[in-house]
């Protein structure tokens, strides 16, 4: 669906904390999130090597993955293996080659239900392929151009989320808009709106 005065918006799904698996053997703990390309740029995140999901990825459901900076150093840095690059990995229900390492970045505390340095991010639907589940709370996330527009985008988002839902009103949009000048400071995120969807994914 096309949204008016929308700057960039993305859907993912948090899979939760899971045991990982690297090649060597070494065994670790990370949130593990399914996720569209559009993730990192939504949640500011930046690349430190490699690359980002893309849009391809997610239509070929790939079994790729990008790592935390903190999971790339426990997996194989630390102990002895070299880069994450190109190595694979194993993780609910799935083998997935790293492509991209994040960047060492300090949030600040601020949490969106996952561990910022301790993640795997995969393919949204790469992981629902093995968990059918995750679209019962994805949650999107949309970045308005101007905080002036958030009134508008929300009525139509719950519009359409009525109609894609059938008529059930089993979703929760916030608006962070007040919330953002603090972050503005640190993180110079503009104004998002977010979504829980439940019951559906909103792939497009």
């Amino acid at each position: 669906e096309l949204l008016p005065h929308v700057e960039s918006r993305s859907l993912f799904g948090i899979v939760g904390r899971k045991d990982i698996i690297a090649d060597s053997g070494t065994l670790g703990r990370a949130d593990v999130i399914g996720a569209d390309s559009g993730f990192f740029a939504a949640m500011k995140m930046s690349l430190d090597r490699g690359r980002l999901l893309t849009e391809e990825d997610n239509r070929a459901h790939a079994r790729v993955c990008v790592l935390g900076h903190k999971t790339a150093l426990s997996l194989f840095v630390e102990q002895g293996g070299g880069d994450a690059l190109g190595r694979w990995l194993s993780v609910d229900g799935i083998r997935c080659r790293v492509v991209g390492v994040l960047a060492n970045e300090d949030r600040w505390g601020m949490n969106f239900g996952f561990d910022w340095l301790e993640m795997v991010v995969a393919p949204y639907t790469t992981l629902n392929d093995v968990d059918p589940t995750i679209h019962v709370t994805a949650e999107l996330v949309v970045k308005t151009e101007s905080q002036a527009h958030n009134e508008v985008v929300k009525r139509i988002m719950n519009a359409i989320l009525v109609e894609r839902h059938h008529g059930v009103d089993d979703f929760e949009i916030f608006d962070f808009s007040r919330f953002m000048e603090k972050f503005n400071q640190v993180f110079s995120i503009m104004e998002a709106i977010v979504g829980f969807i439940a019951g559906i994914a909103l792939l497009v």
